[in-house]
């Protein structure tokens, strides 16, 4: 009897194993091959807990980062070098602020219904002022960049309470006059072959590369990154490994350095990451 149970065990055992390296190597078996991405991290930094909902960045300089948590009313100064927050600066009441970008000494925040938040002074006795767009549709917006050779800020919505079909606006804010600009500065092709085996892109982010003036675009929904030209014509597209990015939401070049952010999700901590992407 203690024999036949003994064998008994060594056969299920030998059966979940097989059963294990089955599906370990399925995609072998099958003659598939294991999901490739053109990129990797090559830096990183576990962010404190409260920017565990962080929802945007952009530099102050070399090691500073400017953050906004969403659901906050603050900026965060977030130092790379000493991987602490250095300062915390309130600038307004709990919201659904998405986006952050710099114009000199004026840093700008993006809430997701369009209001713009300007604070002048970030370091000192700071001033705040606020812009609200008068859109004929309700948008979702999440991108937020300083088009520093137009002296405007464009803003890019996630979407649209009635789906976007063909293309994507993307609106601006003139600097000059402190004023929203009335039709979009671009439009995002959906048609583009690019898009042809992906689904509908959904900005989480938007900046450029200053070394050749191309748009990067960032889609944490859909985890894949864009690239478009100057004249926002899409160039090339990655798919990011959900493992390693989940909720990425923040996009910043600090020189040739690309970095994006992420929220925290499934156990994965909130991080920021240096990211080399292959051509």
């Amino acid at each position: 009897m203690f024999k036949n149970l003994l064998g008994l065990k060594i056969i299920i055992f030998l059966c979940v194993a097989l059963i294990s390296t089955l599906l370990i190597f399925k995609d072998v078996i099958l003659g598939k091959e294991q999901e490739k991405y053109q990129y990797k991290l090559t830096k990183e930094w576990i962010l404190p807990n409260e920017l565990n909902e962080i929802s945007g960045m952009v530099h102050w300089d070399k090691h500073r980062l400017i953050c906004v948590q969403d659901e906050d009313g603050y900026l965060f100064v977030y130092n790379l070098k000493t991987k602490s927050i250095e300062k915390r600066i309130k600038f307004g009441p709990g919201g659904d602020y998405e986006s952050v970008t710099k114009v000199n000494e004026t840093v700008y925040v993006l809430r997701s219904d369009g209001k713009l938040f300007e604070i002048n002074n970030v370091f000192g006795e700071k001033a705040v002022k606020t812009y609200q767009p008068k859109l004929k549709e309700k948008y979702n917006f999440e991108g937020l960049h300083y088009d520093s050779a137009q002296n405007r800020l464009l803003l890019a919505p996630k979407f649209k309470l009635k789906k976007d079909k063909n293309t994507k606006p993307i609106f601006g804010f003139d600097l000059a006059n402190q004023k929203f600009i009335d039709k979009p500065i671009y439009q995002l092709n959906l048609n583009d072959k690019i898009f042809k085996n992906h689904p509908e892109f959904m900005p989480s982010a938007l900046t450029v590369n200053p070394r050749n003036e191309d748009f990067y675009m960032l889609d944490g929904r859909h985890m894949r990154l864009l690239i478009l030209d100057s004249a926002f014509n899409p160039k090339t597209i990655y798919k990011l490994n959900e493992a390693e990015l989940p909720q990425a939401e923040g996009l910043a070049f600090y020189k040739d350095k690309l970095y994006i952010s992420t929220e925290s999700d499934q156990g994965v901590a909130q991080h920021i990451y240096e990211i080399e992407l292959k051509p």
